[in-house]
């Protein structure tokens, strides 16, 4: 996964799919202990803009995978109007905390 932040400063602008495209792309990767990473042996994120021919754009656009052990979780999310980035942040993290935490919990119960 260390590889990853230097795909994004390569390609800054990706077309997702037809309409759809994610710009201003920065990209950062982190292991155990680094600037508050302490439930995931790696972390990967991902920020920019995203644009929709359908709706519009450019809105807030972030993604962020996590490694423990052979278990990899991610998540992903696109503001939309009315969305702000705090609001966005704050469900992804929700979300990826509570895959690492059971991840967790699975990994040390005992066979």
């Amino acid at each position: 996964m260390a590889g990853m932040p230097e795909e994004g400063l390569r390609r800054p602008a990706q077309q997702l799919r037809e309409g759809r495209r994610i710009s201003g792309l920065i990209s950062t990767g982190n292991t155990y202990g680094d600037l508050g990473n302490f439930d995931a042996e790696d972390r990967l994120a991902e920020s920019g803009e995203y644009h929709s021919d359908e709706l519009g754009g450019p809105h807030y656009y972030f993604w962020s995978q996590a490694r423990l052990g052979q278990i990899t979780v991610a998540v992903v999310g696109k503001g939309s109007k009315g969305r702000t980035k705090d609001e966005v942040d704050g469900s992804l993290t929700q979300g990826i905390s509570a895959m690492i935490l059971r991840t967790s919990d699975e990994l040390q119960a005992p066979r």
